[in-house]
């Protein structure tokens, strides 16, 4: 699947996370994605989970919730795998911190981004897609950037944080995959 700015040389993920209305008040754009196949590490079965009226519906299935470490696993619909993970998770002043990392599993490149990351409170129920940038902040910063086949990209994501402390995060390619670490 591609974004509407797809380098010539590489196929792009369309990224969204589950909280698409979250992400348009952080100015996060957002794309579309098309159904795919999905599988995760995890060994329960799929469940799912009631989700909050503030969080737009998803036809991509709710998994029960992996650990910190567990590795989520899918492929989108021009065959481009990718396995993601929540490596640690850490306060830090009046942001909040989440350590991860893509990688590539596939034949083709594609570009690794923070979009499909919230900040989860609540269960699930509220997501936080505030992300800030900038010195003193939780190092080095998870990057944007192209992967090349068996290429892993980690990094710290940083959030404003929100009320309280946040109890998981969230990966989520609207219609395509969700998966939800807790802590």
């Amino acid at each position: 699947m591609t974004l509407p700015q797809q380098r010539t040389s590489a196929r792009t993920i369309g990224l969204v996370a589950a909280g698409v209305v979250l992400a348009g008040a952080a100015g996060v754009t957002a794309v579309a994605a098309r159904g795919g196949s999905d599988e995760s590490q995890a060994q329960p079965p799929p469940s799912e989970a009631p989700r909050s009226a503030s969080t737009p519906p998803s036809s991509a299935p709710i998994r029960a919730a992996l650990e910190v470490g567990q590795v989520h696993r899918f492929v989108d619909p021009d065959g481009v795998k990718v396995s993601v993970t929540v490596l640690a998770h850490k306060a830090d002043g009046e942001n909040y911190g989440i350590q991860v990392r893509t990688c590539n599993g596939g034949d083709e490149p594609f570009n690794a981004s923070t979009r499909p990351w919230a900040l989860s409170y609540g269960g699930g129920e509220e997501l936080s897609q505030d992300i800030v940038f900038g010195g003193g902040l939780l190092a080095p910063a998870f990057v944007e950037s192209e992967l090349t086949p068996a290429a892993c990209r980690k990094g710290w994501i940083n959030y404003v944080r929100a009320t309280g402390a946040p109890d998981g995060a969230e990966y989520s390619v609207e219609g395509l995959t969700h998966a939800r670490w807790e802590w």
